[in-house]
C-alpha cells in the first residue's frame, strides 16, 4: 500500500492476497465482529485504509451517496445536467452515477428493489 501509494488490487500479482484480507476485514465490521480498538489500529497503518475504513462506515449506502450528491450538485448549480466526467471534491464519479440512473432508467431496470 505505501510503496505506490494505493490499495492492493485484487487482479495484480501479488496483491491478491492483502485484498482479500482487507475484503475480509470489511465483512468482520459489517457483521460487528471487530472492535473499535481494532478497526482503530487498522486505521493507522496508512491513510489510504483509514480512509477506506471511513468509507465501510458510512452509514448511506452507495445509491443513497449518490442522491446526496446529486441533491447538493442542484443547490449549487440549479439543475441536475451533471457532465459526464464530473467528480465532487471529494472524488464521488457523480457524472458517471447520473448517468447509470439515466441508462437504467431508460432500459427501465431499478437498480434498487423496494426492499433494499
Amino acid at each position: 500500500v505505501a510503496h505506490e501509494n494505493r490499495l492492493p488490487g485484487y487482479r495484480k500479482d501479488g496483491e491478491s492476497q492483502l485484498y482479500n484480507w482487507l475484503s475480509y476485514q470489511r465483512k468482520l465490521m459489517k457483521d460487528s465482529v471487530l472492535s473499535r480498538r481494532q478497526l482503530d489500529a487498522l486505521s493507522t497503518t496508512h491513510p489510504l485504509v483509514s480512509a477506506l475504513i471511513d468509507k465501510w462506515s458510512d452509514p448511506l449506502g452507495p445509491w443513497e451517496r449518490g442522491l446526496q450528491h446529486l441533491i447538493e450538485y442542484k443547490q449549487q448549480h440549479g439543475d441536475v445536467l451533471v457532465p459526464v466526467f464530473f467528480a465532487t471534491a471529494n472524488g464521488f464519479k457523480l457524472g458517471r452515477w447520473t448517468n447509470t440512473q439515466r441508462r437504467h432508467r431508460k432500459l427501465s431496470k431499478p437498480l434498487i428493489s423496494d426492499e433494499q
